[in-house]
């Protein structure tokens, strides 16, 4: 089996990445204090041992999974080279054959465990590498003259991780999107994220405006549901309203209000405007009292 020498440069920063140890993302941690009832580390060293343990698996690919820390090390690399499929297979058989170890290191004074990496997990780490995918060269143009250097590589591996299919509107937007978005990069980086999950559930990407305003009118008409049960359970209990046929809206309010500000963003940004609540048709307020309905409207709005 050759390599080649990029390939090769590859698996040494791997292999040398778990040499060094892994540090517990606080999700893993949390999964295995949660599941395993805080453990101590011969306990958990006991647990990752047990084959029999149902629970064993998905910890351990809980932490093998490349986190974006992790993908931003290896980024430039990536990025050098035109990996192929089949190289996935090669770096896969490569790192297996040398029956890598590596330490797991526990925060806030926890101690340390060393393990040996599995083969599977080792597979399917360097599958979730997306080191085959192919980005835009035209995204990747765009991060390099618009984005903060200290985030580009992030940015690339966000684009690397999305199952987003890139039609050439797609890539068009998201040009613009990085050109014209100039607000807190904190933010901007918040905006990115939610795009990048907005266009991967369009079927249409011929009006991304309509699109956009579309998906704020389905948080705002939410937020108002969720406003009128509210107003519904200081009159009655949860038994009561059940009994009643009355549904239940399940959702995150301040998520919904999260993601309406980061619309009006974009699209300000983007489009040069933002007038869906203002204009554009009728909008489901709900039901408002006679007294305070004016009220809570300009409340939501501010």
């Amino acid at each position: 089996m050759t390599m080649s020498q990029h390939l090769k440069q590859l698996e040494y920063a791997i292999e040398n990445i778990w040499r060094e140890g892994l540090a517990l993302t606080p999700d893993a941690q949390h999964y295995i204090d949660s599941t395993f009832s805080n453990p101590s580390l011969p306990e958990l060293e006991e647990i990752l041992c047990d084959e029999s343990n149902c629970e064993k698996d998905s910890l351990l690919e809980l932490i093998f999974f490349p986190d974006q820390t992790l993908q931003v090390q290896m980024e430039d690399l990536l990025e050098s080279h035109d990996f192929g499929t089949e190289d996935e297979e090669k770096l896969s058989r490569a790192l297996i054959a040398k029956g890598l170890q590596t330490t797991l290191l526990f925060s806030a004074g926890r101690g340390s465990l060393t393990l040996a990496i599995p083969d599977w997990a080792i597979g399917r780490f360097i599958s979730r590498l997306n080191i085959s995918k192919k980005l835009a060269p035209v995204l990747v143009d765009a991060i390099r003259r618009y984005v903060p250097q200290p985030y580009q590589a992030l940015c690339k591996v966000k684009l690397r991780n999305t199952r987003l299919k890139f039609t050439p509107n797609k890539i068009s937007f998201l040009n613009v999107f990085f050109k014209k978005m100039t607000a807190e990069f904190r933010i901007v980086l918040c905006a990115y994220d939610f795009l990048l999950a907005f266009l991967d559930e369009l079927e249409d990407d011929t009006d991304f405006y309509h699109a956009l305003t579309q998906k704020k009118r389905f948080y705002f008409q939410n937020l108002q549901k969720a406003e009128r049960f509210s107003a519904q359970l200081k009159n009655s209990n949860m038994e009561t309203l059940l009994l009643q046929g009355v549904r239940i809206p399940y959702i995150n309010t301040d998520e919904a209000r999260r993601r309406m500000g980061l619309i009006d963003r974009i699209c300000h940004a983007v489009f040069g405007k933002n007038d869906f609540l203002e204009t554009g048709g009728s909008i489901d307020l709900g039901e408002f009292g006679r007294e305070n309905g004016l009220e809570a409207v300009l409340k939501f709005l501010s």
